[in-house]
């Protein structure tokens, strides 16, 4: 059985970009936000960084970021093994989902 949830550690967001490596060419190796930047980002929006884990490995995810009242996923990967059994299906579904309650409002502009 396959668990989708949130990145628990920076740690974890460490090994989850390795598997994220593996799967792509090596210009497209690392999320184009970087490990830094990844690592920064981690405590606004981790709830939006998510990991599939089959018997205690991870076999694929998700990141995704606030950008504006908006969220962007960044890169979405699974491990060969993994495709094609409803897990990438079910990354996204979470994101939509943590992206509808963590969405900002509009701002309005101000009055002159």
């Amino acid at each position: 059985m396959t668990t989708v949830r949130p990145i628990a550690s920076l740690a974890e967001l460490a090994r989850l970009v390795s598997v994220i490596t593996a799967q792509f060419p090596p210009r497209r190796g690392t999320p184009s936000h970087g490990t830094d930047v990844l690592r920064r980002r981690f405590a606004e929006d981790r709830s939006l960084m998510l990991v599939a884990e089959r018997d205690g490995e991870i076999v694929g995810g998700a990141l995704a970021f606030r950008a504006g009242g908006a969220v962007k996923i960044e890169v979405i990967a699974l491990a060969p093994e993994a495709r094609r059994s409803g897990i990438g299906r079910e990354l996204i579904e979470r994101i939509e989902d943590e992206a509808m309650r963590v969405r900002e409002k509009p701002r309005q502009p101000p009055l002159i």
